[in-house]
């Protein structure tokens, strides 16, 4: 079998853990091979794996298209399995290249794992510990098919939201060894990390939410300024059956293939001290299916978007939500992983 190796990033200094990554990759899939990119951390493996090159003609800083090409590449030199190795904003990422290819080609999506070396690693695509990579045996193994939230600005499909999708200016990010709130414009125009406190400016005196062209609620039913920050999550892998106080969110406990939309008089995805606000908060909750298609209208100046932590700049006034069940089967290994099914 032949397994695809990305890295967040490239072999650029003197980084032990991921050398030991590497290494332990290595060890663990010795009956295998594995192939790496030149531009997401084959020096790593010390001349050990199957080496693609970038295409030299391609130029710039656009770091999802980089993803794309490398993502494209390694398919095309036979990778079997993808494995990523960061947080979820790469997993997102390699999804996003790997489900649109084969959506066009008209091939099986191949299995995808990620090994937690990010921020956050919340899962569900990044379930594999960096310390328990050595004891990873793929004939001892299963797949689990995963739903991920598309998420369009106006007709424009973005990509897929496999933890969360928000609607905000900010995301999470580390800033030297600091985890800080990012500006989502700083990094995704300028490719600069820029800290800057969250923005509230989320909708305006327009705003609505519409399912398949039918409006479900408009402004006149809470104020703009409750509305501080919207967060769409996938519920497939939360277990939430008999815990009232989840509120709608309950229904994916029951419910297959369903997802949920919330909007917060407080921002919920930040980093820092809350003490300055309510402990008295707000929260409303829509619960959606499958194929359904959420519209939000009428957004504010801060309300651009982060996919699994990839920030957007919003383009257009309209932004979509429809959960697509199963569209990446995500490789585990028994006994080896985060718990991400029982959260």
């Amino acid at each position: 079998m032949r397994l695809a190796v990305l890295f967040n990033k490239n072999n650029d200094g003197p980084d032990r853990i991921l050398h030991a990554v590497a290494e332990n990759l290595s060890l663990a899939f010795r009956r295998h091979e594995i192939i790496s990119h030149s531009l997401f951390g084959a020096g790593f493996f010390k001349n050990q794996t199957l080496v693609v090159d970038a295409d030299s003609s391609y130029y710039g800083d656009d770091y999802k298209r980089k993803v794309k090409d490398a993502v494209i590449s390694l398919y095309h030199a036979g990778a079997d399995r993808f494995i990523t190795v960061g947080g979820d904003g790469l997993a997102a990422y390699v999804a996003d290249a790997l489900i649109t290819h084969c959506e066009q080609s008209g091939k099986p999506v191949p299995p995808l794992a990620g090994v937690a070396a990010g921020t956050a690693n919340v899962g569900p695509i990044v379930s594999i510990p960096a310390d328990k990579i050595s004891s990873l045996d793929i004939e001892n193994s299963y797949i689990v098919p995963t739903g991920g939230v598309a998420v369009y600005d106006g007709d424009k499909r973005l990509g897929f939201a496999f933890n969360d999708a928000v609607i905000g200016n900010t995301f999470l990010g580390t800033l030297g060894k600091d985890v800080v709130n990012l500006s989502v414009e700083a990094m995704a125009v300028y490719g600069r990390q820029e800290a800057m406190r969250p923005g509230e400016i989320i909708a305006t005196e327009a705003f609505s939410i519409t399912s398949d062209g039918s409006v479900l609620c408009r402004v006149e039913e809470f104020p703009v300024d409750t509305i501080k920050q919207i967060i769409v999550s996938p519920l497939q892998f939360d277990r939430l059956y008999g815990r009232a106080i989840m509120g709608q969110l309950i229904k994916g406990a029951y419910r297959p293939d369903v997802a949920a939309l919330v909007i917060s008089d407080r921002i919920l995805v930040a980093f820092g001290d809350d003490a300055n606000q309510s402990r008295c908060s707000t929260v409303r909750q829509l619960v959606f299916d499958a194929y359904e298609r959420i519209e939000l209208h009428g957004l504010g100046p801060h309300a651009h978007i982060i996919i699994d932590g990839n920030p957007y700049v919003r383009q257009t006034d309209q932004v979509a939500f429809s959960y697509l069940p199963k569209v990446i089967p995500v490789w585990r290994a028994n006994g080896v992983g985060l718990d991400h099914e029982s959260r």
